[in-house]
């Protein structure tokens, strides 16, 4: 292998410092996953990379995400903790393995495979505590000059830094129940959109929801059942039309989510919320021996660029719509541009 230049090193270290920006700056927990892959790809010019979650409680590993050949795998095939990963963990030091190939995932192989090796990193968190493995698959000629590893090792330091960044970030934003943000990243993250719509044309609208008459709900078949409710509601917002409809779905409050929209267009926003809603009066809800259906009743708002008003009164609009809403009857929802009731 001939050695790197001046030159070379240059255009890494410029590299480097690109990708650190990405990271850094990064806080959706999917995203970074998906930054840092492509970002340890780039740099360590392994077609073949695994990254795993790992508990020190556990046995085994999860599977975050795994790349092979400019593709992300997936795959629900347990990983087992090995003698020689436990080894690694103990030293929290990168080490050479042979390799396996486990659903085209790269993993640390018991015995020697011909022609395959892996280099394993140890993700380390700020408490020195393990919190992941990184697993890249490479030929047996493969070499690494020191500063070459000095390169990766940070970059594998960087990406630890990240992953748990985002975790704690998750820990102080995101509801234990329903996994949706919390109502003070909620007020942030619309006051931070309202900021950005000054500077572009277009709307921002978000949507108000409350659960119809869950108090009742709850008194007549209990709090879990409610929380059950809750979170299976919760999946809906989070999940219907995920990779086509871009929205940050929070929990305002015990029964009431919110969806901010930060960048749809007006006409689709408005088909979306429908659909939404639809979907849930048909969803079979779980808890009970016959499924039970639940209904909610929204309120959507919207400003444009021209409109002075402050948080407050941005969330005021979505309210008062909501409560005619259910002033019309519940189970649908009234558009604070046009009045009307979409059902």
């Amino acid at each position: 292998m001939p050695a790197k230049t001046d030159f070379d090193i240059d255009i890494a270290l410029y590299a480097l410092n690109y990708a650190t920006r990405l990271l850094v700056s990064e806080l959706d927990p999917e995203k970074l996953v998906r930054q840092i892959i492509e970002t340890v790809a780039d740099f360590s010019e392994s077609s073949e990379i695994s990254l795993f979650n790992y508990d020190e409680n556990d046995t085994s590993f999860s599977l975050q995400t795994a790349y092979s050949k400019g593709q992300l795998v997936e795959s629900e095939h347990e990983f087992k903790l090995t003698p020689e990963i436990k080894k690694c963990f103990a030293s929290k030091n990168p080490a050479w393995y042979d390799l396996q190939l486990i659903d085209n995932i790269p993993f640390p192989a018991a015995g020697p495979i011909k022609n395959q090796k892996c280099l394993c990193f140890p993700l380390v968190g700020q408490d020195n505590q393990v919190m992941g493995l990184l697993v890249l698959a490479y030929g047996l000629e493969k070499q690494f000059l020191e500063n070459e590893m000095q390169i990766l090792r940070v970059i594998v330091s960087l990406c630890s830094t990240c992953l748990e960044k985002t975790r704690l970030f998750k820990q102080a934003t995101i509801d234990g129940l329903t996994e949706l943000y919390t109502r003070r990243y909620f007020d942030v993250i619309l006051q931070k959109e309202m900021n950005r719509l000054k500077y572009r044309e277009g709307e921002l609208c978000f949507l108000m929801t409350d659960i119809d008459h869950f108090k009742d709900f709850n008194d007549t078949y209990g709090h879990q059942q409610g929380d059950t409710v809750l979170k299976e509601l919760a999946s809906l917002c989070i999940n219907y039309k995920k990779d086509e409809v871009e929205r940050i779905p929070c929990r305002y409050g015990g029964e009431e989510f919110a969806l901010i929209f930060p960048s749809l267009p007006k006409a689709k926003i408005l088909e979306f919320v429908e659909e939404l809603r639809q979907t849930c009066e048909k969803h079979a809800f779980s808890g009970q021996k016959k499924s039970l259906q639940v209904t909610f009743s929204g309120g959507l708002a919207s400003i444009t660029s021209k409109d002075n008003l402050n948080l407050g009164q941005f969330i005021k609009r979505a309210d008062d719509m909501l409560y005619k809403a259910k002033e019309a009857g519940r189970n649908r929802i009234y558009d604070y541009s046009t009045h009307s009731i979409k059902k």
